[in-house]
């Protein structure tokens, strides 16, 4: 009976320790997902929105460029693709490099970043296709009002955003201000 005992000892003891470890591991995965953005200095995005987009062809229309900005990234991800923190995940993909676009029409592909080249002075027009229908949670490295900037379907007409939000803690090279109110474009 007492090899029996011994034995069975050691073995309890090596599953509790198992269970901590996994509880441990799942504590810092806990406190990482909690962070979320936390762990990024700046942000590489100013405004969020929801938009839904079917399959065709769009228009991204910047008006006007107020502070003479080169460049404009968004990034295009859609909302029910199962991302469980999806501001900390689209932080990570617009930090990223990404080349200018030579043209002015591109994909709008899901989880990615595109950097478009703006006219420092004047509009700016874009096309871009949408090959997968959805509602596409829409991040900009600037804020929109911006640039009067303005998505439009086929026919021409304005798509508004819903659910927009402001964040802070992107840095430029020019001022401007923001108030914290959520808006809609």
């Amino acid at each position: 009976m007492k090899k029996i005992y011994f034995g069975f000892l050691p073995s309890m003891l090596s599953i509790s320790l198992v269970g901590c470890s996994e509880a441990t591991n799942n504590d810092e995965v806990k406190h990482e997902e909690a962070s979320g953005i936390d762990h990024h200095d700046e942000l590489p995005y100013e405004w969020a929105a929801t938009y839904e987009l079917e399959e065709g062809t769009y228009t991204l229309q910047f008006k006007e460029n107020e502070a003479g900005d080169e460049s404009f990234k968004i990034a295009f991800v859609i909302e029910d693709s199962n991302i469980d923190d999806l501001e900390h995940h689209v932080a990570h993909i617009m930090e990223e490099d990404v080349a200018l676009e030579e043209t002015d029409h591109f994909e709008a592909k899901h989880e990615y970043a595109n950097n478009l080249k703006l006219n420092k002075e004047g509009e700016t027009v874009y096309t871009f296709t949408i090959s997968k229908s959805g509602h596409y949670r829409i991040f900009t490295e600037h804020h929109p009002d911006e640039f009067a900037m303005e998505i439009l379907a086929e026919a021409g007409v304005a798509i508004d955003g819903v659910n927009a939000k402001e964040y802070e803690g992107h840095a430029h090279d020019h001022e401007h201000e923001h108030d914290e109110e959520e808006h809609h474009l």
